[in-house]
C-alpha cells in the first residue's frame, strides 16, 4: 500500500508540472489551415480568444462597452444572458436574439476589416454561448418563442435515450437559427445521493443518479444538438469534475466534496468520460467541458488535505486530465471553460484564505490551473472600477505577460490553437456571410409540438404506493361526485429585468386542464362548480392565520386534495406551505384522498408526509403537456409508466438495488465464431420465459476460438443494466468427472460476452448467470474431430456455481428438471388430457357404484378419486420434494400418468374404507344382539 501511494504521489507531480500540464503539444494534431489564422494573429487577437465576457443591455453603437471589448480587446467570446437584459422576454424574443448575434458578429468582422492593411487583420467568428437548462422559466434563457425544452430528470425518468437526443436536436436547430454556437450543458452531474434543503440541491437538472445512465443520456443530448445545429453549436458539458454530492451552489460558495479519486473515477467523472471517448469532432463528443468551482477532501488520498478549487488548482484539474479516459480528448483538441470568475463563492474563497479578491489574479491562477476560456464576468475588484475597467485591465495584463514570459505564452498558444480549432469544426469558412444568420430561419422555430408530451407521457412516475406492488391499479380516480380543491405552487417571476412580474404557472392552469378534458365540453365527468383552485400563497396565508374564508370552505368540503409541488426554497415560505398541511393540520385533511404531482424532482416529502398521501406522483416538469398527464393520470384514462432515475428516501426507493438484475429474467445465451459481428438486442417488456429446442447451422469442432454472448440483461425496469455489471459463464461436462468452468466477464450495452477455445473433446454445456439473476437459457455442443452443432436446451433455472461436473436438480415452484439440467414443464395439453381423465375416472366411479350396491357412498368415492388425482398431477407439475428424480425418467406426461394413478388410488381407498367401515358396523351390531 505505501509502494502504491508513493507511485500515486510521484505521478501527481508529474503531472501537476505546469510546463507538462495535460499531455503533448496540441500543435501535433492542428490542420494547416488552423496554423495558417494562428500565425496571422497578432499578440492582442491571440489574448483575445482566452475571454469570454458578459455586458448589460443590447447596445451595440460604437460607444458601447461590448463594442469596444469586441473592436479594441479583440475578445473571443461572449455569454448572453436574459437576466443582463440582452434581450426582453415575450414576443419578439427570436427575432431580438437574432438581431443580437448578427450584430454582435459584424462587428467583428468590421474591426477585421479595418484592421486587414495592419498586421493581422484576421475575421476570426465570436463565441456566442448561452447557459444550458429546461423547463421553462427560471432555467432556460429562451423560452418565449422556443420549444419548450423538457428538464433533464424529466427525460431521465423515461430511460430512454432516444428522447434524449429529440430534445437535443430541437435546441440544437433553434440555437443555431438564432447565430447561438455554444450552448452551456447539458449538465453531467451525477446525483448520487440527493441534498433537498440546500443550496446545492439539483433539483429535475440532472438526467439522474447512477453515472452510466446520465453518461448515456449525456451523449443523446450532445449528438442531438451537434444533429439539429448541423454542428454549428460546440456543446460545452457541464459541470466538470462534477458537482452531483455538493450540499451548496458552487456560485454561492465553493463546497468541499470528501471523495476519494477512485470514488470519483468511478461516479463522477463517469459521465465526462462517455462523451470524451475520442477526439473532439465526431458525433457525440462534447466539444469541451466547463470546469465547477469546487474542492475535494482527500483527492490525493489525504483525507486532511483539500484542493483549491478544481478551477483555479493546477495540480487538481491535471490530475484529472491525465486520466486515460481524457487524455485523447484533450490531446485531439477538448477545451476547457472556467466557471464565472467573479462569481461570489471566488469572492468568498479568496477571503477566508486570507487572499485579496484581484481581477487580474483569478484570471490568472485559473489560466494557469488549464481553464481555456476565461469567464470573466463581474468581475471588479476595486472600489469604484467599472466591468469595462477591469476587462480590460485582465486582458492586458495577459498581453503583457505573453510578451515577457515564454512558458505563459506556450501555455497560451495551446489553448488559442484549441479555441481556433473548435471554431474552424463550427464555421469551415470564416466568412462573415457564413456565420450571418437569416430571419427567415425564424419561421422554423418552435416546429416540434410532440417531444416534450411523449417525454412527460414516458416520464410520469408512480412513486407510492409502492407501483412493484399495485401498479397503479389500486388507486380509484375521483368521481363526479368528489369535491376537488387544486393547490399549486405558482411562483412570480420576472422574465427580464424590465419585465413586469408574471406566475410562471397559473393556480387555475391544473383545474382547467381537468375542465378542457373531462368538463362540460368533452366528457362532463367533472362539474366547474366540483373543482376549486388555490395557490401555495393562499394556503401558507391561510395557515398563518389570515382570513380566506372561500379556502377555508373549500378544504373543509373537499373530498378530494390535488397538490402540485416543487423544489421548495428557503426564500419563499409559502414553498413549505403543503407540508405544514400534512403536519400541522390533521383535521383538515383527515378522510380525503390527496394527490400528489412533483412538478420537479421526487425527493421533497418524507416518509411521514407520504404516509398521509394516497397518491404520489412526479411529473419532473411544469410544462402544459405534463398537467394535462398529471390530468389524465388523476382521472385514470393513463397509468404511469416511467421510473424515478433518483434515490427516494420517502419511499426507500433505491436506484442501487433498481438497475441489480431482474432476478425474474432469463438471460438468453449464443455462440458464435471468434471475430463474428456482435450480436445486439434492445428489450422492450418482460423476457420470455420459454426457448425453442432448435440446432444452429453453425459447427463447431476441437481447437475451435468460440465465442460465447449473454443478454439482454435487464433491470428490474426492464431496461438493460449499467455497463459493468458482472455475469458467469458456467461451463459443464457432464461426461466427464470435470469440475465446472466459470468465465466472469462485464456487461456492455446489456451483453456480456467471452472468448473460449474448445480444448476439450466430449459434451459441454454452458448456462450463465448475473447475481441475483440466476436464469438463463442453456446451449449443449459435442466437441469432437467433426463439426458440431451448438444446440439451444430448455431453460434451466436457479443455476448455482457448483464444485461437481454435474447439475444437481433442484425444487422450482414452475416444472420439473429432466436428467440434463433442462426444465421439464406440465403445460395446458397436459393439464387438459388429467381433466378428460378424471372426468372418465368420474363417469365410471358413478356407474359401477350404483351396479355394486354402493350409491350411497358415490359421492365419496369420487371426491377422493378427485382428490387423489389432482395431488398425484400437482406432485409432478410442481416438482414437490422428491419427485424430481422421477421426473428424469418419466418426461413431462409424467405428470398425467402420477394423476391417472392418484384418481384411481383415491377410490380405492376409499371404496376400501367404505367396506372396512360397514364390515365393523355389522360386527357390533352382531356382537350386542
Amino acid at each position: 500500500m505505501k509502494k502504491k501511494q508513493i507511485l500515486l504521489s510521484a505521478i501527481f507531480l508529474v503531472i501537476g508540472l505546469p510546463s507538462l500540464a495535460f499531455g503533448r503539444p496540441y500543435q501535433e494534431g492542428v490542420s494547416e489551415d488552423v496554423l495558417r489564422i494562428f500565425n496571422r494573429l497578432t499578440v492582442e487577437e491571440k489574448i483575445g480568444q482566452l475571454f469570454m465576457v458578459t455586458f448589460q443591455g443590447k447596445d451595440l453603437t460604437p460607444a458601447s462597452d461590448i463594442h469596444q471589448l469586441i473592436s479594441d480587446s479583440h475578445i473571443g467570446g461572449i455569454l448572453l444572458k436574459r437576466e443582463n437584459a440582452n434581450w426582453r422576454s415575450g414576443e419578439g424574443e427570436a427575432a431580438a436574439v437574432l438581431a443580437l448575434s448578427n450584430g454582435l458578429q459584424q462587428i467583428e468582422a468590421d474591426g477585421a476589416i479595418a484592421e486587414e492593411s495592419a498586421e493581422g487583420g484576421e475575421y476570426i467568428p465570436l463565441f456566442l454561448a448561452i447557459p444550458g437548462g429546461g423547463d421553462g422559466y427560471p432555467d432556460t434563457q429562451l423560452a418565449a418563442e422556443l420549444t419548450h425544452i423538457a428538464s433533464e430528470m424529466s427525460i431521465g425518468a423515461t430511460w430512454q435515450p432516444s428522447f434524449a437526443r429529440a430534445t437535443g436536436h430541437i435546441l440544437g436547430q433553434e440555437l443555431a437559427l438564432l447565430g447561438i454556437n455554444m450552448y452551456l450543458g447539458p449538465s453531467l452531474d451525477v446525483l448520487e445521493s440527493p441534498n433537498p434543503g440546500t443550496t446545492g440541491d439539483l433539483g429535475a437538472r440532472t438526467f439522474g443518479g447512477d453515472p452510466f445512465w446520465v453518461g448515456k443520456m449525456g451523449q443523446a443530448y450532445v449528438l442531438g444538438i451537434q444533429e439539429g445545429s448541423d454542428r454549428q453549436v460546440a456543446v460545452i458539458a457541464t459541470h466538470f469534475p462534477g458537482i452531483g454530492a455538493s450540499d451548496r451552489s458552487p456560485e454561492e460558495e465553493v463546497a468541499t466534496i470528501r471523495k476519494a479519486f477512485g470514488d470519483l473515477q468511478l461516479i463522477d467523472l463517469a459521465p465526462f468520460a462517455k462523451v470524451a471517448a475520442s477526439a473532439p469532432g465526431l458525433l457525440g463528443i462534447a466539444d469541451g467541458f466547463m470546469v465547477s468551482h469546487i474542492r475535494y477532501q482527500g483527492l490525493q488520498g489525504n483525507i486532511r488535505t483539500s484542493t483549491r478549487p478544481v478551477s483555479l488548482d493546477p495540480q487538481a484539474l491535471s490530475l484529472v486530465m491525465a486520466l486515460p479516459e481524457f487524455t485523447a480528448w484533450r490531446e485531439g483538441g477538448g477545451i476547457t471553460v472556467s466557471s464565472s470568475l467573479g462569481a461570489q463563492s471566488m469572492r468568498k474563497f479568496y477571503e477566508a484564505t486570507g487572499q485579496t479578491f484581484s481581477n487580474k489574479g483569478v484570471a490568472l491562477n485559473a489560466f494557469q490551473a488549464g481553464n481555456d476560456i476565461l469567464q470573466i464576468s463581474n468581475l471588479a475588484s476595486l472600489e469604484g472600477q467599472t466591468e469595462l475597467q477591469a476587462a480590460i485591465e485582465t486582458i492586458k495584463y495577459f498581453q503583457q505577460s505573453y510578451e515577457t514570459n515564454s512558458e505563459f505564452a506556450g501555455k497560451v498558444d495551446q489553448a488559442v490553437l484549441r479555441i481556433l480549432a473548435l471554431k474552424k469544426r463550427l464555421y469551415p469558412d470564416f466568412s462573415i456571410a457564413s456565420v450571418l444568420k437569416p430571419d427567415t430561419g425564424l419561421a422554423n422555430l418552435k416546429s416540434d409540438t410532440v417531444t416534450s408530451a411523449d417525454i412527460c407521457r414516458a416520464g410520469a412516475t408512480l412513486i407510492s404506493p409502492d407501483p412493484a406492488s399495485t401498479g397503479g391499479m389500486g388507486i380509484e380516480p375521483p368521481t363526479s361526485a368528489d369535491r376537488i380543491v387544486v393547490l399549486t405552487d405558482s411562483r412570480a417571476v420576472a422574465p427580464c429585468p424590465s419585465c413586469a412580474t408574471e406566475l410562471d404557472i397559473a393556480p387555475t392552469a391544473f383545474a382547467d386542464t381537468i375542465l378542457r378534458l373531462y368538463g362540460p365540453g368533452a366528457s362532463g365527468l367533472i362539474a366547474p362548480t366540483r373543482v376549486q383552485s388555490y395557490s401555495f400563497r393562499d394556503l401558507f396565508g391561510y395557515l398563518q392565520g389570515v382570513d380566506l374564508p372561500d379556502l377555508e370552505i373549500a378544504l373543509a368540503n373537499s373530498t378530494v386534495i390535488v397538490a402540485l409541488i416543487r423544489t421548495p426554497s428557503p426564500n419563499l415560505p409559502e414553498s413549505y406551505a403543503f407540508q405544514t398541511l400534512l403536519s400541522d393540520r390533521a383535521a383538515l385533511i383527515r378522510n380525503k384522498n390527496i394527490y400528489v404531482f412533483a412538478l420537479g424532482a421526487p425527493y421533497y416529502l418524507d416518509s411521514t408526509d407520504i404516509s398521509k398521501v394516497y397518491a404520489y406522483y412526479a411529473l419532473y416538469s411544469k410544462h402544459p403537456s405534463c398537467l394535462e398527464v398529471g390530468a389524465r393520470i388523476l382521472l385514470g384514462d393513463i397509468s404511469p409508466v416511467g421510473a424515478s432515475p433518483v434515490n427516494i428516501e420517502g419511499t426507500g426507493y433505491d436506484l442501487l438495488t433498481v438497475l441489480a438484475p431482474d432476478p425474474n429474467q432469463l438471460i438468453q445465451i449464443s455462440a458464435e465464431p471468434y471475430g463474428a459481428p456482435a450480436s445486439t438486442a434492445t428489450p422492450t417488456g418482460l423476457m420470455m420465459q420459454t426457448q425453442t429446442v432448435s440446432p444452429t447451422p453453425i459447427g463447431f469442432m476441437l481447437g475451435d476460438h468460440i465465442t460465447f454472448t449473454a443478454g439482454p440483461v435487464v433491470d428490474h425496469n426492464q431496461h438493460i443494466v449499467p455497463d459493468g455489471t458482472g455475469l458467469s459463464f458456467q461451463i459443464d461436462f457432464p461426461e466427464g468427472d470435470i469440475p465446472p468452468l466459470l468465465l466472469v466477464a462485464e456487461t456492455v450495452d446489456g451483453m456480456a460476452r467471452v472468448d473460449y477455445v474448445l480444448n476439450r473433446e466430449g459434451v459441454m454445456q454452458v448456462s450463465a448467470f448475473s447475481e441475483p439473476a440466476k436464469n438463463s437459457t442453456v446451449i449443449r455442443l459435442a466437441v469432437g474431430e467433426e463439426p458440431g452443432f451448438v444446440t439451444e436446451l430448455a431453460p434451466t433455472e436457479n443455476l448455482e456455481p457448483t464444485p461437481s461436473p454435474e447439475i444437481t436438480p433442484t425444487a422450482t415452484n414452475s416444472g420439473t428438471l429432466s436428467g440434463n439440467g433442462g426444465k421439464v414443464r406440465a403445460g395446458w395439453d397436459t393439464l387438459l388430457l388429467m381433466i378428460l381423465i378424471l372426468g372418465a375416472v368420474s363417469a365410471a366411479i358413478l356407474y359401477l357404484a350404483g351396479r355394486f350396491g354402493y350409491t350411497a357412498c358415490r359421492w365419496r368415492i369420487l371426491l377422493s378419486s378427485l382428490v387423489g388425482g389432482l395431488a398425484g398431477y400437482d406432485l409432478i407439475a410442481i416438482a414437490y420434494s422428491g419427485a424430481n428424480s422421477m421426473a428424469v425418467w418419466g418426461g413431462r406426461w409424467l405428470s398425467v400418468l402420477a394423476g391417472t394413478a392418484g384418481a384411481v388410488l383415491g377410490a380405492a381407498l376409499a371404496w376400501a374404507s367404505i367396506k372396512w367401515r360397514t364390515e365393523i358396523e355389522a360386527g357390533l351390531r352382531r356382537l350386542f344382539q
